[in-house]
């Protein structure tokens, strides 16, 4: 018998700051970065630097796929209130950068298989998004599962937009390089229980869609998240610790409050101008969104 959807919400935000454990499941070998980044820096298209407030907007059509287990919330079957307010969260969240999101569609399909085990880079995440998913690279398309059986501490993960270059099959898995984002169901506005409640988990992911390292990718005396204006940070923070400094030799404080951080939904406010030039030359490159 499945948990409600509060008891599970209450589970995993326990056993995660417990753990001290990255909420993202998005993450890439120290080998593949340099590989994206060496492939990117060659082959950049480079687009003018975006001001906000600029009139230069790209809106990005979503498709949304709800993955469940039976009718009700506590098995996943979200409602269209539920994803009306995240693309609300996301447009709030990316004003700043000149992106926009329209939902286009809903599916909801039944599978356990898919909402259970559908993780990064395995054959059900592999099958559910070949299954589903519409568009091209530049078309958004979003799939909620419950992460229960694999990695139940996770809150989603995403395809880097560099992984639209090529497909090669790594240590034997199944390249997860369709263009899609996947967020645990009760982190949608609304849904689960402080802290991961506010829709940031998907702000979160997307951020990897259009092709954002975290905050602490590298950690000190390095190139970091490849943004001139991320401060370093050691490790991912959670919860919402002002004032930390895990890189003391490097300039800043770390960036709690970027959305490419691990923090609290509510601790979470902004991108900064560089992530958002990232982002445009990112998708320019790697998705044929240019503006």
């Amino acid at each position: 018998m499945r948990l409600s959807s509060l008891l599970t919400s209450l589970v995993y935000a326990t056993a995660l700051v417990a753990a001290h454990t990255s909420r993202c499941g998005s993450q890439l070998s120290t080998e593949e970065t340099v590989l994206a980044e060496d492939h990117f820096q060659a082959n950049k298209v480079s687009v003018a630097r975006f001001t906000e407030g600029s009139d230069d907007k790209y809106n990005i059509d979503v498709h949304f796929h709800v993955i469940n287990t039976g009718d009700s919330l506590a098995e996943g079957n979200l409602e269209d209130s539920h994803i009306e307010a995240q693309i609300a969260v996301l447009n709030e969240d990316y004003a700043s950068t000149g992106f926009s999101f329209t939902l286009v569609n809903i599916t909801r399909t039944l599978n356990a298989d898919w909402f259970d085990n559908a993780v990064f880079r395995n054959s059900y995440g592999a099958e559910m998004k070949r299954a589903l998913r519409t568009g091209g690279p530049e078309t958004l398309n979003i799939f909620t599962v419950g992460f229960t059986t694999r990695h139940p501490l996770f809150t989603g993960y995403s395809s880097y937009a560099s992984m639209m270059r090529t497909e090669p099959e790594i240590d034997g898995l199944v390249p997860d390089c369709l263009p899609t984002s996947v967020v645990r169901y009760n982190t949608l506005p609304g849904v689960g229980l402080p802290p991961y409640n506010m829709g940031r988990s998907a702000t979160h992911t997307l951020g990897h869609w259009f092709g954002l390292y975290h905050t602490a990718q590298n950690a000190c005396g390095s190139l970091g998240d490849f943004v001139d204006d991320t401060p370093l940070e050691a490790s991912e923070a959670l919860g919402c610790p002002i004032g930390r400094d895990t890189c003391p030799d490097d300039p800043g404080l770390d960036p709690i409050h970027n959305f490419m951080d691990s923090t609290d939904d509510d601790c979470m406010k902004e991108f900064t101008p560089g992530q958002a030039q990232r982002m445009r030359e990112q998708v320019a490159t790697y998705r044929g969104i240019v503006f």
